[in-house]
């Protein structure tokens, strides 16, 4: 195993399956039209609906914050320091966790405008990071 790979459910599915085409989704809840990150059953902005969908992204946002890791938390990872684990808010609104890849991590800075990448998993998926726009 290269990286960790994330198990799909019912829930996470159409995410999952779209990234076979290097698409990104970003769940929505059709009732207050709001971005949602991590996928819900019910909105976590109203509280209230679960009208929610999946919507094609552009995939572009900014490094709200950032770590720059030295010491794997697994042993598979040592491979990749050091690596930049991020908070990346999307043009949509909603923050999400992702890696910032395809740079030096010390040219890494909060607001760097950033866009989506892909790196392979062993069944097809591809696992969403972000490089520098």
């Amino acid at each position: 195993m290269a990286r960790f790979e994330p198990q799909t459910n019912e829930l996470t599915a159409p995410f999952w399956d779209a990234t076979k085409e290097e698409r990104y989704l970003v769940q929505w809840c059709t009732a207050c039209n709001k971005a949602i990150y991590y996928p819900r059953e019910v909105c976590p902005g109203c509280l209230l609906s679960d009208n929610l969908e999946w919507r094609e992204s552009p995939g572009r946002g900014e490094v709200y914050t950032f770590n720059v890791t030295h010491k794997p938390g697994l042993p598979f990872m040592t491979d990749r320091l050091p690596f930049v684990v991020a908070l990346v808010t999307l043009e949509e609104g909603t923050r999400v966790v992702t890696n910032i890849v395809n740079c030096d991590p010390s040219e890494v800075s909060v607001g760097m405008p950033v866009k989506v990448a892909w790196e392979d998993l062993s069944d097809g998926r591809k696992i969403p990071v972000f490089e520098p726009a």
